[in-house]
């Protein structure tokens, strides 16, 4: 049975959609299972936000 899983290219794609870009400051406070499935966790997550921010990009997590 196919599950829905997200993988880093459709987190990517998501952030873009959501209006998010290089350079910018993101302030996070997220459940990670509100997310759902998500292929490699949390740092499949985070580094989706690394590669949307860019280098100049500032990502400020607030995890509970």
């Amino acid at each position: 049975m196919w599950m829905d899983m997200h993988i880093i290219e459709s987190l990517i794609q998501g952030l873009q959609n959501l209006g998010i870009g290089a350079g910018d400051v993101v302030f996070m406070h997220s459940s990670f299972k509100s997310l759902g499935d998500v292929k490699g966790g949390a740092g499949t997550v985070i580094g989706a936000l690394e590669s949307v921010l860019g280098e100049d990009g500032l990502l400020l997590p607030s995890f509970h």
